[in-house]
């Protein structure tokens, strides 16, 4: 039997964070960015928590599903691999279980922000779940992306 489904797009993509968002992950403008709300206390934890030794390097979790609740981007330097200092986006989300996952892939942050546009910024109550995946030039270079965790449009 089939039913009839309506879907209702909401966009999310003009709400102020989301508009920050876009300039940092396009231009890398701005300072971090992130969609946790707290007292200072909680916001020094919280911000801790996201830039600290506990944070779990993501790209060893590619094939994993998360249920995101936060998310915290920030801007960071680094090296580029032939002695030149860039700057990039240090991404790390936080699943609803209290992990963090941290990565500096643009890719993670541009598919990041593709969520804030389709979800709004979150915190949500009924986190997302999200599959971390991974593509390799014929390079060598990995790219790492956020995916629904289900990928089927019937759902």
């Amino acid at each position: 039997m089939a039913t009839d489904t309506q879907l209702t797009e909401v966009d999310y993509s003009t709400s102020a964070l989301a508009e920050r968002f876009d300039s940092l992950v396009t231009h890398g403008e701005g300072g971090a960015i992130h969609n946790y709300a707290g007292t200072a206390e909680q916001m020094f934890i919280f911000t801790s928590k996201c830039t600290g030794s506990e944070v779990l390097p993501g790209g060893e979790h590619v094939g994993d599903i998360i249920g995101l609740k936060y998310w915290y981007v920030f801007p960071v330097q680094f090296e580029d691999g032939m002695g030149e200092i860039t700057t990039g986006l240090r991404t790390v989300l936080v699943a609803a279980d209290g992990q963090t996952y941290g990565f500096g892939s643009s890719g993670i942050a541009a598919s990041l922000l593709r969520v804030v546009q389709a979800y709004g910024a979150g915190p949500w109550e009924q986190p997302i779940a999200l599959r971390i995946s991974q593509t390799q030039t014929r390079k060598g270079r990995r790219f790492f992306r956020l995916e629904p965790a289900s990928m089927d449009l019937d759902d």
